[in-house]
């Protein structure tokens, strides 16, 4: 080792003396970029470049981590900012009363850790440790949370008065259940009164933990007591300014802490519902146990009125018993309901089957025999339900009472199963008599009518349908001394229940008075030509139906008022009144455009004799005045002349106006009764979706009921086994 020493000592010499030496050694030293340089070539007075030092691995190494030191302390300050948002803002989102949610834990949990929870979420929101702009608040409301459930003052104040990095002492023990101390006094007359308005909302409390309406109206109570602490607060202040007794009023006292009292009385009936089902269930006798001595010892403590006080079990199975046999009261009326309807309906698929093949005679009966089954099991099934409930409110044993009651729910929920199948019967039967009928079209008259036209007993065929309110006018088509006829008549005279038919099926024929106003001018160009006319049998009353074939939108019924919006009421006139001459009939309009009987009306009322001459005319006369000019001519007092051509011009002026109400009447009507039709259509759908919203909810508790009947013979049998 000396020697390699010394050899190194004599090469570092040797280099030294190379440096500094003017010589050819000089020549060798490295430029910047690597290569020799030569001192000859520099500038005066320019030193050769020095190399630049080698890096120290141990500094490198210590630099590196304090970067990666410096790159965690930052992740862990964005990890804890966003921790600090995201509390604030969960806290901020709870209601005011949810303290326990505040605190982010179980109503129910020890004060340990209640402790633990508020020193943790104390010290991420303190002032001290964040300047988030939402921590304050949600500080503020955190320590709010902790005084209203009560817990010890020392640890709320060390969490106020946290410097931001002492820690805190362990959990004492002994203060999880300090001496009881009531420290809240007995109330004022004030305070009680308000106590006795807050009874019915405690009491829905009692049965819906979350009930709405209770909530607000006890928060409403809450506010008027804190309101009067604040007030005895104040006048003690100004009594003495300087004492302590103001500061011992809080503003929370006497309130009632509504977020505390929802989860008891949760925690209470779920305990209930437990023993109902299983009587001996030791977990849920010692749970019920807890939460009743909760609840004695708070209403002790509050001074709370007895009659807040949840029901006993014995309480709760009464009353519980009481509203089962509701329902199954309730479910009997649904179920006679659902039977008659049922009978109602097979009914009318009878009747409406009534004009069709044997074979589909015979299907139809098939059913009916089916549905008046099922009908029959719904019926008895009901009345075994009743008598059961009958008997179950009238005996005083429970267990007794309990057996009755799931008798009568076993047969509530075999009526259920009738309703079903009774109603798929139906469904089948009415899609294929549906169907049948709407295959039967009337080709003997040569039209090829796009829609339904089901055929009468007399072998007539119904060609569409309106309704009036209450009544439904029926376009019939039939064949007369070799030909074809069109007549709009009552549903009375037709042998089928037209409306319930229309409502049941809207394909089952034409509705004569949908989308009627959707016909104008836009469709002339499309007019082809009138098919035929039809009018109620008297032949100048009611409506006026034109058949029309159009190019593109083919056959199509129009009112008289939609035919002459699409080619103007003076062709629409003319085509009608040839329509009718080639027929040798009198047409149900006048050349203007008038109904027949509202011209003779307007000659009534000017000209008696006109209107009489008319009556005996096989034409309709227009209103021109002819015959009423010549009778004045024939008069030889020239004043006359000029009363006619008043007269004239009157008549003129008053066809016109009544033409317009005319139309405006047959509008308005054919809009007021779409209107009628579809609120009477909601309406049925709506009782019909109440109808099937009550038998769903009844099948639903039955089957319940079924399946805690199941539990409970499987717990008898296990019992037996033993």
């Amino acid at each position: 080792m000396l020697l390699l020493f010394l050899n190194n000592t004599s090469t570092m010499s040797a280099s030294t003396q190379a440096t500094d030496s003017t010589g050819p050694a000089a020549e060798n030293t490295l430029a910047p970029s690597g290569g020799p340089v030569n001192k000859n070539t520099l500038p005066p007075n320019v030193a050769p470049p020095t190399p630049e030092a080698t890096p120290d691995p141990e500094q490198a190494r210590i630099e590196a981590d304090k970067k990666r030191r410096a790159d965690e302390l930052a992740e862990l300050a964005a990890k804890r900012a966003a921790e600090v948002a995201t509390e604030a803002k969960r806290i901020l989102d709870c209601s005011e009363d949810s303290y326990a949610e505040i605190l982010g834990v179980n109503p129910n949990c020890p004060e340990k850790e209640l402790v633990e929870a508020l020193r943790k979420l104390g010290c991420l929101l303190h002032v001290n440790s964040t300047d988030d702009s939402d921590a304050k608040r949600a500080f503020d409301k955190l320590l709010k949370a902790a005084e209203s459930l009560e817990m010890n003052d020392l640890y709320i104040a060390e969490i106020r008065t946290w410097d931001g990095e002492e820690g805190f002492n362990p959990f004492d023990e002994d203060m999880e259940k300090p001496p009881r101390e009531d420290k809240v006094p007995d109330p004022p007359e004030f305070v009680k009164n308000l106590y006795i308005e807050a009874t019915d909302s405690i009491k829905a409390l009692a049965t819906n933990s979350e009930d709405p309406t209770a909530k607000e109206k006890l928060e409403e109570i809450n506010g008027k007591i804190t309101d009067f602490n604040k007030e005895e607060k104040a006048k003690e202040k100004a009594k003495d300014p300087e004492g302590k007794k103001a500061d011992q009023i809080s503003d929370y006292r006497w309130t009632i802490r509504i977020g505390w009292f929802g989860p008891q009385f949760k925690d209470l009936l779920d305990c209930f519902h437990t023993l109902q089902n299983d009587p001996t269930n030791g977990e849920a006798l010692k749970r019920m146990a807890y939460v009743q001595d909760l609840i004695n010892e708070e209403y002790e403590k509050k001074h709370f009125p007895q009659e807040w006080k949840p029901p006993t079990f014995e309480e709760y199975l009464v009353t519980s018993r009481h509203k089962t046999l509701e329902d199954i009261k309730e479910a009997v009326s649904n179920g006679r309901t659902m039977a008659n309807t049922l009978s109602k309906s097979m009914i009318d698929i009878t009747d409406k089957a009534a004009g069709l093949s044997a074979d589909m005679k015979a299907a139809v009966a098939s059913a009916e025999h089916d549905v008046n089954s099922q009908v029959a099991k719904i019926k008895s099934a009901i009345n075994d339900a009743e008598n059961h409930a009958r008997r179950a409110s009238q005996v005083n044993d429970i267990s007794e009472a309990t057996q009755l009651i799931e008798t009568a729910q076993a047969a509530i929920c075999e009526a259920g199963q009738a309703i079903k199948i009774a109603e798929q019967v139906l469904k089948n039967i009415s899609g294929i008599v549906n169907k049948a009928t709407s295959a039967v079209v009337g080709p003997k008259s040569g039209i090829a009518y796009p829609w339904a036209t089901p055929k009468l007993q007399d072998g007539s065929f119904i060609i569409g349908a309106r309704s009036f309110g209450p009544f439904t006018q029926v376009c019939v088509e039939e064949k007369v001394n070799g030909r074809f006829i069109r007549k709009l008549v009552s549903e009375n005279d037709v042998s089928l229940d037209v409306k319930a038919n229309m409502k049941s099926n809207e394909n089952w024929t034409l509705n004569l008075a949908k989308d009627q106003a959707k016909w104008g001018k836009k469709h002339a160009s499309d007019f082809k030509k009138l098919l035929w006319v039809a009018t109620t049998p008297d032949g100048g009353r009611g409506n006026v139906d034109c058949c029309v074939e159009f190019e593109n939108d083919g056959v199509q019924v129009l009112t008289k008022t939609s035919f002459f919006n699409v080619i103007t009421k003076k062709r629409g006139t003319a085509m009608i009144l040839d329509w009718y001459q080639e027929l040798d009939i009198t047409a149900p309009i006048t050349q203007n455009g008038l109904s027949v009987e509202t011209q003779r009306r307007v000659l009534d009322r000017l000209d008696p004799r006109a209107s009489n001459q008319s009556r005996h005319q096989t034409q309709e006369p227009s209103l021109g005045g002819d015959s009423v000019e010549e009778d004045r001519n024939s008069e030889t007092v020239a004043g006359m002349e000029k009363e006619v051509n008043d007269m004239k011009k009157k008549v003129n002026d008053l066809e016109t106006k009544m033409n317009d109400l005319e139309t405006n009447i047959e509008k308005k009507f054919e809009t007021k009764m779409k209107e009628m039709e579809t609120n009477i259509e909601t309406e049925m759908k709506s009782m019909e979706a109440k109808v099937d919203n009550g038998m769903k909810s009844m099948e639903t508790k039955f089957e319940a009921g079924m399946n805690d009947l199941g539990k409970k013979l499987d717990q008898l049998l296990a019992r037996l086994n033993k």
